[in-house]
């Protein structure tokens, strides 16, 4: 599923920001950047809103809330 793929690359990438990892915040964004890219149809409009404006751990907050809900 889409949303659980982004979820997985958000946590990744703000670890390796908590982490200082460059490589890690790139690769992590290539992915999500890809993701939204192809898949854009796919996602819910306010999730596309969190993440063509980078933000990110909104974006993260609003799948965890909707897998909750």
């Amino acid at each position: 599923m889409v949303e659980d793929e982004l979820k997985a690359a958000l946590r990744r990438m703000i670890g390796a920001i908590d982490r200082s990892e460059g490589k890690g915040i790139s690769d992590s964004l290539l992915t999500i950047d890809g993701i939204l890219g192809a898949r854009k149809n796919e996602l819910d409009a306010q999730l596309v809103h969190y993440l063509s404006r980078r933000s990110y751990e909104k974006a993260l907050r609003y799948l965890e809330d909707s897998s909750t809900g």
